[in-house]
């Protein structure tokens, strides 16, 4: 077993940080673009409360997929989940607490376990990699905070235009050339 640790101030309440990072808000992790969560699946709090899903976290260009089953989901202040469905499982715990200033502290310390023969041979090189993307998401999530849903709309909306707009703009240009070389193939003859 090898420990990944990751801590930092986050601009949240208690309760708020808790709905983005565990609870029914975590798609907005999925849309932020500095933030390695990159698809949240089949989220369900079951009848004792606590919570089941299944993630995926950008590892370089591929997705590392993992389930993340909660056995203490005490909302804002603790949680402890088994990772499974990943070649380096163990347990996450997460604490949120509350700062002076109103914001909120977020503490992680993952125990991993390699579940494979080549992920324990892999292992002391990937903790320090671990713990640093856990590192990255909370100060990204400390720097950015969360927008409001409206202005990542805006943004999102902005982004798809600026697309639009250049793919138009190609598309622009090869149609001008293929007039171009078509009129003067036309003057040749």
């Amino acid at each position: 077993m090898r420990v990944a640790e990751a801590s930092a101030v986050v601009p949240l309440s208690p309760e708020e940080a808790w709905d983005v990072l565990l609870g029914d808000q975590m798609h907005q992790l999925v849309e932020m673009p500095e933030i390695s969560v990159v698809a949240v699946e089949d989220y369900q709090v079951r009848p004792d409360g606590t919570a089941r899903y299944v993630m995926a976290n950008k590892a370089g260009p591929f997705p590392i997929w993992h389930t993340a089953d909660f056995i203490v989901f005490e909302r804002p202040h603790r949680s402890v989940n088994r990772v499974l469905d990943s070649p380096f499982g163990g347990t996450f715990y997460g604490t949120y607490e509350p700062t002076a200033t109103g914001e909120t502290r977020v503490s992680w310390r993952w125990e991993v376990e390699p579940q494979n023969s080549l992920a324990a041979v892999l292992l002391p090189m990937m903790r320090p990699l671990l713990a640093g993307s856990m590192q990255h998401d909370l100060d990204a999530l400390a720097k950015e905070g969360i927008t409001p849903q409206e202005d990542r709309q805006l943004r999102s909306v902005t982004a798809r235009a600026s697309l639009l707009g250049g793919v138009v703009v190609v598309v622009g240009a090869i149609l001008v050339l293929f007039l171009l070389r078509r009129r003067s193939g036309a003057s040749r003859k």
